[in-house]
C-alpha cells in the first residue's frame, strides 16, 4: 500500500513537471516565433516606406523643370511689372499689351504648385537623409549645400547620387540596423 501511494505521488509528480515543461516550451516557443514575426512585420513596414520614398523622390526630381518654368514666368512677370513702374505713353500701352499670363489668380495659383513642389523635393530629401542609411544621409547632406537653387539642378550629380543610395540601400540593412547581406 505503501508503495502504491509513492508510485501516485510519482506519477503526479512527473505527470505536474511534464506539463509545466510541456508549457514552457511551448511559450518560449511561441514567443519565439512572434519576435521573428514582429521583426519582419517592421522590416516589411520599413522596406515600403523606403520604395514609396524613392517613388516620391522620383516624382520630386521630374516636377523641378516645372519648378524652374514656374519661376521663369515669376521672373518674366517681376520684369514687366518693373518696366510698368518706369513706362510711361506709348511704352505702358505696349507694356500693358504684353500678357505673360502670371498675373491674378493665376500667378497665385503658380504660387501654390511652386511651393508644392518645393515642399515635395525637401520632404524626399529630410526623409531620405532618416529613413536610409550612411551613404544616403551624406548625399542628403551634400544635397543642402548643392550651389545652384534647388529647382536649377534636376540632373545634378549629388541628386542622382542620393536616389543611387537610396536604391543601393533598399533591403541593405534590417530594422534594427543589422547588416543582412554580404555584399557592399
Amino acid at each position: 500500500m505503501r508503495k502504491d501511494i509513492l508510485v501516485a505521488i510519482v506519477t503526479g509528480i512527473l505527470a505536474f513537471v511534464g506539463a509545466v515543461g510541456g508549457t514552457y516550451f511551448s511559450s518560449r516557443l511561441e514567443e519565439g516565433r512572434f519576435e521573428r514575426q514582429f521583426t519582419v512585420q517592421q522590416y516589411a513596414r520599413v522596406l515600403d516606406k523606403r520604395v514609396a520614398l524613392i517613388d516620391q523622390c522620383a516624382r520630386a526630381r521630374a516636377q523641378l523643370l516645372r519648378a524652374k518654368t514656374i519661376m521663369s514666368y515669376a521672373d518674366v512677370e517681376a520684369m514687366r511689372l518693373a518696366a510698368l513702374k518706369k513706362a510711361s505713353g506709348r511704352e505702358l500701352e505696349l507694356l500693358d499689351k504684353m500678357d505673360t499670363g502670371v498675373h491674378g489668380s493665376h500667378s497665385h495659383a503658380l504660387q501654390q504648385e511652386f511651393s508644392a513642389i518645393r515642399t515635395e523635393y525637401f520632404s524626399c530629401v529630410q526623409t531620405g537623409g532618416l529613413l536610409f542609411w550612411p551613404r544616403t544621409k551624406q548625399a542628403a547632406l551634400a544635397l543642402n549645400t548643392v550651389k545652384p537653387t534647388w529647382y536649377e539642378s534636376p540632373d545634378s550629380a549629388e541628386l542622382t547620387a542620393f536616389i543611387t543610395s537610396m536604391i543601393d540601400e533598399l533591403g541593405f540593412h534590417d530594422v534594427v540596423g543589422r547588416k543582412t547581406s554580404d555584399s557592399d
